[in-house]
């Protein structure tokens, strides 16, 4: 009997349980399935502060313009969004680790956001959040191709309501 994890607190669970035994949520036949990472990108680097980079390149030739390159791949690498087939996951920090998640079947609300500088480079916002929560959840600025990890979060919110319910 191979245990899994359970979707919603973690915790180990027989892959033969209906419910978790810890928090009571369903083990249905659908959240036996691997989960699999669909996009893993980091904020866009050049794209999102287009104008940042300005003075640091009128500054490359002294410390400071080589500094402020630095402090942004930093920041951009330090920053992930994982969408899998059941949840989206916002990875952030380099010393100390933020991690949100929101799982697919609990998305209510997904605002994309949009500079016009961020139109044309087509980057932008994410913010979703969940009925278990009032407010935005994961905040998920400067990532490449907004309009499509929108979509693929929607899609598989759709799949999963309609795998769930057969």
């Amino acid at each position: 009997m191979p245990l899994i994890a359970c979707p919603e607190c973690t915790q180990s669970v027989s892959s033969l349980a209906q419910a978790c035994p810890h928090c009571g949520y369903p083990v249905s036949a659908q959240s036996r399935t691997a989960e699999e990472d669909l996009v893993r990108c980091y904020p866009s680097f050049f794209k999102g502060n287009g104008f940042m980079h300005i003075p640091a390149v009128l500054l490359s030739f002294l410390l400071v313009g080589l500094i402020i390159y630095l402090l942004e791949w930093i920041r951009v690498r330090s920053t992930q969004l994982v969408v899998t087939t059941h949840r989206t996951i916002l990875v952030d920090g380099l010393f100390e680790k933020n991690t949100s998640e929101v799982h697919h079947d609990d998305v209510r609300n997904l605002q994309v956001k949009q500079t016009f500088a961020q139109r044309i480079f087509n980057t932008g916002d994410l913010e979703l959040s969940s009925a278990a929560q009032g407010g935005i959840e994961i905040i998920a600025k400067g990532f490449p191709d907004p309009d499509e990890i929108s979509k693929l979060i929607w899609s598989q919110r759709e799949g999963n309501q309609t795998s769930s319910t057969d």
